[in-house]
């Protein structure tokens, strides 16, 4: 029992780092711009992972494990966009292949292969990462918010990213990744190490011999080893961080198709990390929680706002409207001269005010633009309707309303205004 389960393959997600080297200025002052292809191909890949997650999901809830081909199509996903993670976090100066599996890139994770998954972990999958996501996302802010920008001020006239630095980054990318791991379940392991993996003891030398032992006189003359001291109880000294000329000795690799070839460097390590690199993600942690402490109450009221405000525009037009149209009712009713005169007068007077309080109005860009033909129908009927208010007689006021084509611009305002009025519902949401 205990052989089968060493030899069951690790679901844990890993990755390896080539340290901090020399990176060429020239394209790190320009990082973001030679990031734009990578960045319009996940788009067009997250439109397909989108559906894949979603069959995926159902498909390990019913089965107890993720589809192979959906496995590896998350997997795949999440290794792209790690590379291309690696690449904006500055920790390396090779550009990201196009392609989901390669293992010579510098920044190197290794994900687990498919295998059992948890149904009730998987039915609540979204809520499980809500912690994780969101300790990442303050992690994210502390180390990219200005950090990230003095950072690349430092390699722009360096050319090397500080180690401390380079290893605190590599840390939030390999909690990043596992994050999405979890997320897209290509893992039922939940996200862990942030701070690395603490200190390993330092591992001997094969090669080193003991030293012999001392010896001492005995009682009976002869002599007799003395036993060697006893070891030192915890801790154990720590060995050189990873980065800082210590190599932290590699995991095990994983025994399936999976595994990296041997030609193409590394497999996964363990990640430790300096009081250095740690000090940096507690800072993140602190300023990262401030940042999003200011920031989140901020966009709330700011939605709050919007949302008032598109309201109160949708009501202002709506009202407008329809007091318009009342009035128009009630022109319709007359049959005397004085009354024309005077209800077209109101019309007039309606239609200048819905034409005021429109204008007044910011609008977005969009109800801006449907905005525009309602102001030209009612530019028109306040025209149209000043010319009825000033008829002379009935006969000259039929006249007018034939020529003036009111009806057809009463439909028209009727249709504009329905326009502008979907577009600002969509705005208040």
């Amino acid at each position: 029992m205990a052989n089968a389960a060493a030899a069951e393959p690790s679901r844990r997600v890993e990755m390896s780092f080539d340290g901090p080297t020399q990176q060429r200025r020239g394209t790190v002052l320009v990082r973001l711009i030679l990031a734009i292809p990578q960045f319009i191909v996940l788009f067009l890949l997250e439109i397909a992972l989108f559906f894949v997650a979603v069959i995926g999901w159902f498909a390990a809830l019913f089965m107890g494990r993720l589809p192979t081909w959906a496995h590896q199509f998350n997997s795949g996903f999440v290794s792209w966009s790690a590379r291309v993670s690696a690449y904006l976090f500055l920790l390396t100066d090779e550009y990201p292949p196009f392609e989901f599996d390669t293992w010579s890139y510098p920044v190197r994770p290794f994900l687990p292969p498919p295998g059992k998954l948890n149904r009730l972990a998987v039915f609540f999958r979204l809520v499980l990462c809500i912690p994780a996501f969101v300790f990442q996302m303050i992690v994210s802010y502390g180390l990219s918010l200005p950090l990230l920008l003095i950072t690349w001020l430092i390699l722009v006239f360096t050319g090397r990213m500080p180690p401390q630095l380079y290893w605190a980054y590599a840390a939030l990318l390999r909690y990043e990744t596992r994050v999405y791991a979890y997320m897209l379940l290509v893992t039922p392991e939940y996200p862990w190490g942030m701070f690395g993996d603490g200190f390993a003891a330092p591992t001997p030398s094969p090669s080193a011999q003991p030293a012999p032992a001392p010896f001492a006189e005995s009682p009976g003359g002869a002599a007799a080893p003395v036993p060697p001291p006893a070891p030192p109880a915890w801790p154990p000294p720590p060995p050189p961080s990873w980065g800082q000329g210590g190599t932290p000795p590699p995991l095990p690799r994983y025994p399936d198709s999976t595994a990296p070839d041997e030609r193409a460097g590394p497999g996964p390590s363990r990640l430790v990390l300096s009081s250095g690199s740690r000090g940096w993600l507690i800072f993140a942690i602190v300023w990262g929680a401030l940042v999003l402490g200011v920031q989140v109450p901020l966009q709330v009221k700011t939605f709050t706002f919007n949302v008032n405000t598109r309201t109160a525009q949708y009501n202002t037009v709506l009202d407008d409207y329809n007091e318009s149209q009342a009035v128009v009712a009630l022109a319709e009713r007359c049959t005397t001269i004085a009354c024309l005169h005077t209800a077209n007068t109101a019309v007039a007077t309606s239609v200048d005010q819905f034409d005021s309080n429109l204008v007044a109005l910011n609008l977005s860009p969009l109800a801006q633009a449907r905005a525009t033909p309602v102001l030209n129908d009612l530019s028109q009927l306040s025209t149209a309707f000043t010319a009825l208010a000033n008829s002379p007689n009935l006969q000259a006021y039929r006249s007018r309303v034939q020529t003036s084509q009111v009806s057809t611009l009463l439909l028209s305002l009727h249709n504009d205004t329905s326009n502008l009025l979907n577009a600002l519902r969509t705005n208040i949401f």
